[in-house]
């Protein structure tokens, strides 16, 4: 989660309050693009990432409204996004991504293996959460 402070011990109190929520999404990709989209819209957080390991796709939510998101979008690998509370910053959705998708998927494995033998492989998935989290805490 990313916060309007950065202060540890504002963090829960009025004076945080969180802009984006991102989420690596592999094997949990059944939840979170439904069920932690609403949670979060629920909890009026501005803006909800997934990026989509399966897809290849970022997919950003914005603007809740009673309980759900109004704008949903999927962006490729070759697109960039603007996060909404910093409007100078353009990251490239490549970054969010190994830098080599097709690899993931093992070739004797079809998409639909892939995804279920993932769980077996946590420095797959891991990889990605890492580079995320340090390309976000740069800003």
């Amino acid at each position: 989660m990313v916060c309007s402070s950065p202060e540890l011990e504002a963090y829960g109190t009025e004076e945080t309050k969180p802009l984006l929520v991102p989420e690596v999404s592999d094997s949990s990709l059944g939840r979170d693009p439904g069920e932690k989209a609403i949670l979060c819209a629920k909890a009026e957080v501005p803006e909800y990432w997934v990026v989509n390991l399966v897809d290849g796709v970022l997919e950003v939510f914005r603007a809740p409204r009673h309980g759900s998101y109004r704008a949903h979008s999927r962006l490729g690998q070759d697109a960039q996004v603007i996060p909404r509370a910093w409007p100078d910053l353009e990251l490239d959705v490549s970054a969010f991504f190994p830098t080599d998708l097709t690899n993931l998927h093992r070739q004797e494995e079809s998409p639909l293996e892939y995804h279920s033998n993932l769980a077996a492989r946590p420095a797959e998935r891991e990889s990605t959460r890492t580079r995320i989290s340090s390309y976000m805490s740069d800003f």
